[in-house]
Order: structure tokens, then sequence, then C-alpha cells
């Protein structure tokens, strides 16, 4: 039998939330429907609540971090530029 060392390891995890129903979308992707849950996940304005995230995390400095619903959005209309949501890449530097 070896010898476990005693490790002092913290972690903390969060839900980040997508911040929108997607079940339009299940039904049919429409432009409305995109429009519908697209305004819905802006208005929980992400870039905001990133901010409460990382206060927490320098706060409690945890080695180990877990993330939830941790997603990439995209929203693509022809002949306009790709608005992308990255919510690893997203933070308030």
């Amino acid at each position: 039998m070896g010898i476990r060392p005693n490790l002092d390891v913290s972690f903390l995890t969060w839900n980040i939330s997508r911040g929108a129903d997607i079940s339009p979308l299940a039904v049919e992707i429409t432009p409305e429907a995109v429009t519908q849950v697209f305004r819905q996940f802006l208005a929980t304005n992400f870039p905001v609540r990133v901010q409460a995230i990382e206060t927490e995390i320098a706060s409690k400095k945890p080695d180990l971090i877990g993330l939830q619903e941790a997603e990439r959005w995209e929203l693509k209309i022809p002949d306009f530029p790709i608005v992308i949501y990255d919510f690893i890449e997203i933070h308030t530097a």
C-alpha cells in the first residue's frame, strides 16, 4: 500500500447559463424564432454577468474551475459580419 500525499486543492464550479430559452428553435428555425432567442440572450448581458463570475474567481482563487453551459453563440446573417459570443473568451480583462 503506497503513501498518499495530503493534497489541499480547491475547486469552484459555476453554471454560466446560456441566458436564453432555445426551445423556440426546436420547433422550427425561422428568422422570428432566431430573433426571439437572440434578443433574450442579449438581454441577459453576458459581458456584465461575467464581471460577477470573475470577481468570485478572484476572491476564491481556486486551483480548478469547472464551467457549465460555457457556450459559443454565433449569429450568421447573409451579407453581415458574424456575431460571436464565446463564454470562455469573453472577460473583463
